[in-house]
């Protein structure tokens, strides 16, 4: 069963711009691709349709470094359906935060 749970992309930063973002969910084949966030600045959602466990891959650069992680494994739940996921990108960390009752392991690059 599947239930639409669309995503925005947001720069967590509160002093740094982040460019060159890509976000997909590899399940579902949707994927963001952004120039550049300034601080506080977010995507419009992107419409997703979830299944369970999504796993996402997420890749940008923020104070000239290069982050990335492949393989960050969410879970939605039917609870989520029709609610904005959110994936929160911070210098040293992100979060993937699921609307309702979901869960993200391993929030690091």
């Amino acid at each position: 069963m599947s239930f639409l749970c669309p995503f925005i992309v947001i720069n967590g930063s509160t002093t740094a711009s982040i460019t060159d973002i890509t976000v997909y969910s590899t399940d579902s084949g949707k994927k963001v691709e952004v120039d550049r966030l300034e601080p506080g600045e977010s995507t419009q959602p992107n419409n997703i349709y979830q299944n369970g466990n999504q796993h996402w891959y997420i890749d940008f650069k923020i104070n000239g470094k290069h982050k990335s992680r492949h393989g960050k494994q969410c879970r939605f739940t039917t609870s989520d359906n029709n609610e904005i996921a959110m994936v929160i990108l911070y210098p040293d960390n992100f979060s993937v935060v699921c609307p309702q009752s979901g869960y993200c392991l391993n929030n690091h690059y």
